[in-house]
């Protein structure tokens, strides 16, 4: 071999003046076959488990008499240093099966739930290009002002719908929108629908010109939220994204959904019993209740004059009387536990 290719990177250096006439073994580099003998070797090496079958059966004559005699796998970790394992690896072990030990015998274990999955783990990523919230605090003053934020507020975990929440921060107008639980496309249809409504892209704009949104999976859909479905190739609205984790970049929203929670607590409320009239009542009760801070004047009052009727008809959202706004959970018992 070459001394070269005995060296790293262990290849023919790329501009070798003997290359021509060379008679060792030429070495190259090629990418992917690296990176796929990475790939096995990376797997193959957390196959199975770090022992050999006498280990094995020297660590469960230490470890299941202790466990019959009540004590847990960190105790043993603890006091026989034989083990040469963590609890953690007992438990990963006692999972497959390899230790002599029952879930019974594990107070701990069988108190713990098991860990939830990330349901969106195969989510494909979000190209947020140019909708930050940077890039939201980057527009005129006079846009931010308009903003509409979004976030949605959910029922049981089991629960299949929950309620899309839009809040016209400049005029604390609240629209609550029953849809399929972290479901894009039915965003994307509601907006349609109150576009329609409104009869035209211009009309869309001058309420919703600007959405703040949450990054859950059911706002990633950008395109379709900002694309007008009476102009083909027009965009409605512009879209922008709060950081990860950062809910009080849109807390007017966050802080609203404190009146709506007042008829459908949280954890009591079961959103599969609610249909799209149910939300809309609830969105009138607490559109009409009055505001400290605005003067006493409910959401219906400030915002009088932007909301045309028609889209508060196609939405069945209407204004209550004062003195009839309810905000308990008994305004829904059918959905509630009382």
């Amino acid at each position: 071999m070459c001394p070269d290719t005995e060296r790293w990177p262990y290849v023919c250096p790329e501009k070798c003046s003997k290359r021509a006439y060379c008679g060792f073994p030429k070495c190259s580099y090629d990418a992917e076959a690296a990176d796929a003998n990475y790939r096995v070797r990376l797997a193959s090496s957390r196959e199975g488990i770090d022992m050999s079958d006498e280990q094995l059966l020297s660590l469960d004559k230490i470890v299941t008499p202790l466990v019959k005699q009540g004590h847990s796998f960190e105790a043993i970790c603890f006091t026989h240093e034989e083990v040469g394992v963590c609890a953690r690896t007992l438990y990963n072990y006692q999972d497959k099966g390899l230790l002599s030990t029952a879930n019974i015998e594990l107070p701990r274990k069988v108190r713990l739930k098991p860990r939830k999955k990330n349901s969106h783990a195969g989510r494909d990523r979000v190209d947020r290009t140019g909708r930050t919230y940077d890039d939201f605090l980057a527009l005129p003053l006079e846009e931010q002002v308009q903003v509409v934020q979004g976030d949605s507020v959910c029922g049981y975990e089991w629960n299949e719908h929950d309620v899309l929440s839009l809040h016209m921060v400049a005029y604390a107008f609240q629209f609550y929108l029953r849809k399929r639980h972290a479901d894009s496309e039915a965003v994307v249809k509601w907006l349609d629908v109150i576009e329609r409504a409104l009869g035209s892209r211009e009309a869309f704009k001058a309420i919703f010109p600007v959405l703040l949104l949450d990054r859950g999976v059911e706002f990633d859909d950008w395109e379709g939220m900002e694309r007008s479905c009476l102009e083909f190739g027009r965009r409605r609205c512009c879209v922008f994204y709060c950081d990860a984790m950062e809910s009080n970049q849109k807390s007017q929203a966050e802080r609203n959904h404190e009146q709506l929670r007042r008829i459908l607590p949280k954890e009591r409320t079961d959103f599969d019993a609610l249909n799209v009239y149910d939300i809309a009542t609830c969105c009138s009760h607490v559109n009409s209740y009055p505001i400290a801070g605005r003067g006493g004047k409910c959401a219906f009052e400030l915002a009088a004059s932007i909301l045309p009727v028609a889209l508060l008809d196609e939405l069945g959202i209407a204004r209550v009387p004062t003195n009839e706004v309810i905000l308990k959970p008994y305004l829904m018992k059918h959905a509630v536990e009382q």
